[in-house]
């Protein structure tokens, strides 16, 4: 039954090596700012998933290293904060996805629910989730490039900026 014991010397190890991994990582995300476990693009999801990973990995296992795995982590966020820059001052549109509308004015696209890789009843789970009782109230649901699935609905009219570059 070795899978089940742990040593007095692990123990503290993991403990010592897991606080001064938390206290390193508060420091990077106060100096990166907001955006450093946002979901804001996949490429910010991708950073936080490898993240997670390699903390899991210092915290539990011998290698990497505290260091290896702080500078694997701070690494990550300078790239993740280079891309934000330059994502503000230039034109990105050709490197990241494009939000993709699925539904508009309650009739299904079905070419661009296809292109989305979704069904028509992932459509209808996010309308339920978005307490839409009746299809006809959803004026747009628009898969994001997050992955995230937003659904615009009620009896106003949508402003267009809302869906200002979204492929339809």
């Amino acid at each position: 039954m070795d899978w089940l014991e742990i040593s007095l010397s692990q123990t503290l190890g993991i403990i010592l090596s897991t606080a001064l991994v938390f206290i390193i990582t508060m420091i990077f995300v106060r100096i990166n700012g907001l955006r450093s476990f946002a979901k804001l693009s996949s490429y910010d999801f991708a950073v936080t998933i490898a993240i997670g990973s390699i903390l899991g990995a210092i915290v539990i296992q011998k290698e990497p290293s505290i260091l290896q795995g702080m500078l694997a982590i701070g690494t990550f966020l300078l790239l993740q904060a280079i891309y934000s820059f330059l994502r503000r001052k230039t034109n990105f549109q050709h490197i990241e996805n494009s939000p993709l509308l699925v539904m508009e004015d309650g009739e299904f696209l079905d070419h661009n629910i296809e292109k989305a890789n979704m069904t028509k009843f992932d459509i209808i789970s996010k309308l339920r989730e978005a307490n839409v009782c009746q299809l006809k109230d959803a004026k747009a649901v628009v898969v994001e490039i997050t992955g995230d699935v937003s659904v615009l609905h009620g009896a106003d009219a949508i402003d267009q900026i809302l869906l200002k570059d979204v492929k339809r």
